[in-house]
């Protein structure tokens, strides 16, 4: 902000030392073009001017007229110009303080953004994946049970059931009512699972194994 109140200063300064010459050299101009020059018939009028003598002791005195060129213009504001920018700049350091974090800082940081993302991370698990019962990604070592066994469970659910995971009588028995739900739907026939009793079925035929 003081840099920029620097260089405004400095150009209003430029601009009204360059108008000065320039209308200095304008009225000069305009001075000669209306000048009123006399005819013969007026009286010359010769200004009387004192005379003194000029002795060996006392030297002459020369008058030396400065001319200010616009370079002369611009460079004593291209100067003025440096030295307020040094005076804004040296002002601004003063002002400015650079806090330094501590390592405990850096830390306590890195916990908060770490804390933040893992909230944004973590989900809650959908209903459909808390419904899901066990499943199974290949049929267990020990082998997979006759599924279609089971009343109202026949070859294409058995294969439908395999294909989802399903593959022991054990998995069946475990399943609560939303999991039969889920499986029904799954299936195709949502209510057929708790209609058939499977879980029931299941846990009879594990009890006589």
């Amino acid at each position: 902000m003081v840099y920029l109140l620097a260089e405004i200063v400095l150009y209003l300064v430029g601009a009204g030392l360059i108008g000065f010459v320039v209308g200095w050299f304008v009225r000069g101009e305009f001075i000669n073009k209306t000048a009123v020059v006399p005819t013969e018939n007026v009286e010359k009028k010769v200004p009387v001017t004192e005379t003194k003598e000029v002795t060996k002791d006392e030297p002459v005195k020369e008058a030396v007229v400065e001319v200010t060129t616009p370079e002369k213009v611009l460079e004593t504001t291209e100067i003025m110009k440096e030295e307020l920018i040094e005076e804004a700049v040296t002002e601004v350091k003063k002002e400015e303080k650079v806090e330094v974090a501590t390592p405990a800082e850096v830390l306590e940081t890195t916990e908060v953004i770490k804390e933040e993302l893992t909230e944004e991370t973590v989900t809650e698990p959908s209903s459909e994946e808390t419904n899901k019962p066990m499943l199974f990604t290949e049929a267990p070592a020990t082998g997979k049970d006759t599924l279609s066994a089971l009343k109202g469970l026949g070859p294409a659910l058995e294969k439908k059931l395999n294909k989802l995971g399903i593959y022991t009588f054990e998995q069946i028995a475990s399943w609560n009512s939303e999991q039969e739900l889920w499986i029904g739907t799954q299936i195709a026939f949502p209510n057929k699972v708790t209609k058939e009793e499977w879980v029931k079925q299941a846990k009879e035929l594990l009890e006589n194994k």
